[in-house]
């Protein structure tokens, strides 16, 4: 199960708390929720940090809402509670390898510049 809760921050900016799985299963509710959440405002914090699981497609929908969010000059941001699932799947999918030592560009998902500048 997958839950979402929006919550204003300021006059432009909302947090996106999700919760639950963040899975192929859950992708179209979420997909939803995020696209909402960015109509709302300029700045948008997703809050991973009760998620209980993320796959590839989870990733691929973050990755998905980043560059939505550019496209339409809003920024969107993770909290920086990030839990250990969201960081495993990282690893086991290739999303989080050493891009410094690459011609790969770190913009391809809003995340990973953060990750590999850590």
């Amino acid at each position: 199960m997958s839950e979402y809760k929006l919550e204003s921050i300021d006059k432009n900016s909302f947090s996106l708390h999700l919760s639950g799985q963040i899975d192929i299963i859950h992708a179209e509710s979420i997909k939803d929720s995020l696209l909402s959440a960015l109509k709302e405002g300029k700045n948008l914090v997703i809050d991973l940090e009760k998620i209980e699981g993320i796959d590839l497609a989870g990733l691929q929908l973050l990755c998905a809402a980043g560059k939505t969010a550019k496209a339409a000059k809003k920024k969107l941001t993770l909290n920086k509670k990030i839990p250990q699932c969201f960081t495993n799947t990282l690893l086991e999918s290739g999303f989080f390898r050493d891009k410094k030592n690459t011609s790969e560009k770190t913009d391809e998902c809003f995340w990973l510049s953060e990750w590999v500048n850590r």
